[in-house]
Formats: structure tokens, sequence, C-alpha cells
């Protein structure tokens, strides 16, 4: 795959991603019990592990994640999933990330890629919207619009869900330390 559909339009963080996953650690180090005890938390929680499971099962059946990965293996500059990607992630979407026991990476696998693309794919379980829902061009003109529609489908709950835990999230923190600025592109 060739289409590259995010060149140069990501916009600075204040925070780098490093920063991110630290205060994220920090947060969920501080509030976990607060967090894992908060009823709506846990009915959302329950409801993006099943949304998620559909949503890889859909996009397994269709190898997205792999052909997501080969092509960011073989394409000069990355793939899609591009250096600076990851900076539409905020400290709330993170936080969801450590809630579902996700081990947030260290290190990128290729410095040209999002530092959250794997070998096999995404290596984070909650996922930014753009993530869930992009399909490049080729992909979208190989599987055809049938399937395209299926997923597109299918992977709704998980966005809608998500967004929903990371507002959750993002009311606990806020009533806890008084605002944090987190970002809204969870």
């Amino acid at each position: 795959m060739s289409y590259k559909f995010n060149r140069g339009c990501w916009i600075n963080s204040a925070l780098s991603i490093e920063q991110k996953m630290a205060l994220a650690h920090q947060i969920f180090a501080e509030q976990e019990q607060k967090i894992i005890r908060d009823h709506r938390i846990n009915k959302l929680t329950s409801q993006l592990q099943d949304d998620l499971r559909l949503s890889w099962e859909c996009m397994n059946s269709y190898g997205i994640g792999s052909r997501c990965a080969h092509c960011d293996s073989t394409a000069p500059q990355g793939s899609c999933c591009s250096q600076g990607l990851e900076d539409k992630y905020d400290v709330s979407l993170l936080v969801a990330n450590l809630l579902l026991n996700v081990n947030l990476p260290r290190t990128h696998v290729r410095q040209e890629s999002c530092f959250f693309l794997g070998y096999r794919g995404c290596t984070l379980r909650v996922r930014n919207m753009l993530c869930v829902d992009y399909l490049c061009p080729e992909l979208e003109k190989e599987l055809g619009p049938g399937s395209v529609a299926e997923i597109q489908t299918i992977t709704a709950g998980e966005a809608k869900t998500t967004f929903l835990l990371c507002d959750a999230i993002k009311k606990i923190i806020n009533s806890s330390n008084g605002p944090v600025q987190l970002s809204r592109s969870c």
C-alpha cells in the first residue's frame, strides 16, 4: 500500500508521548482504586471489552492489522500509522489501556511509524477513533464496499464506548485533582 494520508498534518502536542505515558502511569497509580470502583467505568469497561472483541475479530478476519504492519515494514516512510499519529493519543486513552492491563510500549518498533505500531499491528487495545475507523483507499478498494461497511458498523460500538469511557475517566481525574489538561482527542 502506498497511500499515506497523514503526512505532515499532525499538530504538535505540548507533551511528548513518553511524557503522556508517564503521566498516565502516575494518574493510574494514584487513582486506580477510584477508577476501578466507579460503577459507570466498570459498566463501560465491560462493554468495551465486548466491543473490542467484535472489532478485532472482524478486523483479523480481513487481515487488517497484519496488512497494515506489513505495509509499514515495507514502505520507505512507514504506513498510514506513521510517526506523529501517537500525538493524537491523550492521557485518558492511555489510562483506559492501563485499565485493560495493556503494557504501554517503551520504544518504537520503527522510528518512522506510530509509537504504538508493533510487528503485528497496534500494540494498544483502546485506540484513537482515527485508528479504529480509517482504512486507506487501497485497502478499501481491495475489501470492497460491503466489507468496509461491515467493518465500520462493527467498529462503531468500539468507538462510541471508547469515547464514553475516556470521558468518564476524565471526570474522575478532574474531580480528584481539579481540572487537568487531557486534550479531547479521545
